[in-house]
């Protein structure tokens, strides 16, 4: 599911930039009965943000990318997962379980973007993610990014999860761009049994960077 989702955010930014690319020529533009897209183009953004999770200080790393329309509305992807996974201690133990885990959250879902004063040196936008993924217990290991189940995961339970949040943009070129996001991610539908890890455990404010390369 998720690589398909990030081919197809992939496919969208490339291809996207093509309308753009045919106004700087001054190529005829279709008409249509509601008005029509100016401009369009399209960016890919890894990212980091720092957040909490389960009371202990986390990175959500991932990346994110879309399909900017008129340089004020972008529609795409976003991608997240949880690093360091914290620690846990496990309650309800099954036959064979460690006495400890960790905790992994990923998730995956429909980016909207708006983008405010897009001409501007620093200027400001808005973004929201709404989507899905799992919250997992863990025996150790590395680090597993995004909505998948990991190979050591031994219970875990589907998440519904939101972010909604305000950004800060720098036009560093013409096609890199820096932002700097603050927001709320909000999940729920946790059901760990072996755990007391809840909705409100996995739910916190972040704050975000984004290296946001394309055509603006």
């Amino acid at each position: 599911m998720l690589p398909s989702l990030f081919l197809s955010v992939v496919v969208a930014s490339t291809f996207g930039a093509a309308p753009s690319l045919a106004q700087e020529r001054g190529d005829p533009q279709d008409e249509t009965l509601f008005g029509g897209v100016q401009s369009s183009g399209g960016y890919g953004a890894p990212t980091v943000a720092l957040t909490t999770l389960n009371g202990e200080t986390a990175a959500m790393v991932g990346g994110q990318g879309g399909w900017v329309l008129n340089r004020r509305f972008a529609v795409g992807g976003a991608l997240r997962g949880i690093a360091p996974r914290p620690d846990v201690d496990l309650q309800n133990r099954s036959s064979g379980d460690p006495e400890s885990a960790q905790v992994q959250l990923g998730y995956a879902g429909l980016l909207l973007e708006y983008i405010g004063a897009p001409s501007n040196l620093l200027h400001y936008g808005a973004e929201l993610v709404v989507g899905g993924g799992n919250v997992e217990l863990v025996d150790g290991g590395g680090f597993t990014a995004g909505a998948s189940v990991s190979d050591d995961s031994f219970e875990r339970s589907a998440v519904f999860a939101t972010e909604l949040g305000a950004r800060a943009e720098l036009n560093v070129t013409s096609f890199f761009r820096i932002g700097l996001s603050g927001g709320y991610r909000l999940v729920s539908g946790a059901n760990l049994d072996k755990a007391d890890v809840s909705n409100g455990d996995l739910s916190a404010p972040y704050g975000q960077i984004s290296l946001r390369f394309g055509s603006f």
